[in-house]
């Protein structure tokens, strides 16, 4: 006689089921492995951009102004955290300063022009140090030179969370009339 608990008997013993229990266990936690890798590369990523766009932020600035410059009226060997000059804009003369103020961690442009004056703070709280050189030969700007220190918050170990950059920045305005060097 056969007995007909054959059908009746088809679960899965408590072996199936932890072997199944840990194949599953293995697979989440690589891919837990994977997403968290994935964060932090993100996260490295979304700070190094930051940093970047901080940089941009100064040297687009200074950039622009010293394009402009007309004549240097402070050098910066007293004072290296302080550089000013004038410059033209809509045919005045504007006197601008840039200044790094520790205390902040941030540098400040101030823009003096007849009765109105302008203060704009680029990096507000990320800048760690910053340091002005113009080069001066013969009383003729030939060039500012810059170092900065940036600094982001980051709460990932691995995240690169400041950058130093030197930058160079002259003015046509400035250097003498050069007719080889002139578009034909």
């Amino acid at each position: 006689m056969k007995i007909a608990s054959d059908k009746e008997n088809k679960a899965f013993t408590l072996v199936e089921i932890m072997v199944a229990f840990f194949i599953v266990m293995l697979i989440y936690a690589s891919f837990s492995r994977v997403f968290r890798s994935s964060s932090y590369q993100i996260e490295k990523g979304f700070k190094m951009l930051e940093l970047q766009t901080l940089l941009d932020s100064v040297e687009h600035h200074l950039r622009e102004d010293v394009r402009c410059l007309k004549k240097v009226e402070l050098s910066t060997e007293g004072n290296p955290n302080l550089f000013s000059f004038q410059m033209y804009s809509d045919d005045e003369v504007v006197r601008i300063e840039y200044e790094f103020v520790a205390a902040k961690k941030s540098i400040l442009r101030k823009q003096l022009s007849g009765s109105t004056s302008e203060i704009n703070e680029i990096g507000a709280g990320n800048i760690e140090d910053c340091i002005f050189s113009a080069k001066i030969e013969e009383g003729q700007f030939q060039r500012l030179d810059m170092a900065l220190k940036i600094k982001v918050e980051s709460n990932i170990e691995t995240a690169a969370r400041s950058l130093t950059a030197v930058a160079h920045f002259t003015s046509r305005c400035a250097e003498p009339y050069r007719p080889w060097l002139a578009a034909p």
